[in-house]
C-alpha cells in the first residue's frame, strides 16, 4: 500500500489504503479516457477517471469478476442504454442495480472524473474565424481541455510536487483523431520542461474495465449535454446517471467559446 501526501488525500479521499508509502516510491497517476459523439452530433465529449496506477491494478480484478458472474464479456454503455446484446430485456431497474453495483466496486478506488465537451460547430467556425488551433480536431482540443483541467486541479498540483510523481494516460483506441490527441499530448510534454506528463497509450477498450466506466461517463455526460432539461426524459436520465455514481467527485466543463 502507499501513504501519501495531504494533497493527494484531498485529491483521492480518505477511502484507499495508505500504509508504508516511501517517498523513493514512484507515484504513478492514471486516467483512462473514452469519448461520445458521432459525426452527426453537436457536442463531442472527452470523459475518464483518475488514480493511482495502483488502485486500478485492483480495481481491474475486481470490476472482470462482478462483469463474469453477471455474464457481460464488456461493457459497453450505447448497448447498456438501448438494451442490446447482452442486455437485451433488461429493465431500468435492473439497469441502475447493476450499474450502482459496478461504481461500488470502482468508488474505494478513485480519485475523481473529468468531463469536457465541446460544442462542436462553434469551434469548427471560430478556429477558421481566428486561425488559431488548426492542426486540433475538436477531438484534440476535448483532450487539450482534460489536460488543463487536470494541470489547475489543486490535488493534482499538490501530489506533482511529490518526487518521481508522473501521469500517464490511456484512450481507448480506434478514433480518426487519435494521432491529433497524441501530437497535442507530445507538445505539451514539450512545453514544460521536466514535465510530469509520463506516457499517453490507445489501447483497447474491451480489456480494460477502467476504459469502460469511462464510456459510462462519456456516454451520459454528452447525451446530458445535448438534451434540453425540457426534454421528457432528461430527469430520468439526470437521476439514473447520479444514482450509479453517487458519491463519485466530477469536474466538468462544456466549451461554447474560443475566441478569448
Amino acid at each position: 500500500m502507499i501513504v501519501l501526501c495531504d494533497g493527494f488525500r484531498s485529491l483521492i479521499g480518505c477511502s484507499v489504503g495508505w500504509d508504508n508509502w516511501s517517498r523513493k516510491s514512484a507515484l504513478v497517476l492514471s486516467c483512462y479516457l473514452d469519448d461520445s459523439g458521432e459525426k452527426a452530433e453537436r457536442i463531442i465529449t472527452m470523459a475518464g477517471y483518475f488514480s493511482l496506477a495502483s488502485e486500478w491494478e485492483g480495481f481491474e480484478p475486481e470490476a472482470r469478476s462482478f462483469l463474469d458472474a453477471n455474464n457481460i464479456p464488456h461493457f459497453h454503455t450505447v448497448d447498456f442504454h438501448h438494451g442490446r446484446g447482452c442486455f437485451k430485456g433488461w429493465d431500468w431497474d435492473r439497469k441502475l442495480v447493476f450499474a450502482k453495483n459496478l461504481f461500488d466496486i470502482l468508488r474505494p478506488h478513485l480519485g475523481f472524473g473529468i468531463e469536457f465537451s465541446t460544442l462542436k460547430s462553434v469551434y469548427h467556425a471560430q478556429k477558421a474565424e481566428a486561425g488559431l488551433n488548426q492542426n486540433i480536431s475538436a477531438y484534440g482540443f476535448c483532450f487539450l481541455g482534460v489536460l488543463d483541467r487536470l494541470k489547475k486541479h489543486e490535488g493534482v498540483q499538490k501530489v506533482l510536487k511529490e518526487p518521481n510523481a508522473d501521469i500517464s494516460f490511456f484512450v481507448e483506441s480506434g478514433n480518426k483523431n487519435d494521432q491529433d490527441v497524441y501530437q497535442v499530448f507530445q507538445r505539451a510534454q514539450k512545453h514544460e520542461n521536466g514535465s510530469a506528463l509520463k506516457a499517453i497509450s490507445f489501447v483497447d477498450k474491451k480489456k480494460f474495465t477502467a476504459l469502460q466506466v469511462s464510456d459510462f461517463l462519456a456516454y451520459y455526460s454528452r447525451r446530458l449535454r445535448v438534451r434540453k432539461q425540457s426534454d421528457s426524459h432528461y430527469s430520468d436520465e439526470f437521476k439514473f446517471f447520479h444514482a450509479a455514481t453517487d458519491g463519485i467527485e466530477h469536474i466538468r466543463f462544456l466549451a461554447t467559446d474560443f475566441s478569448g
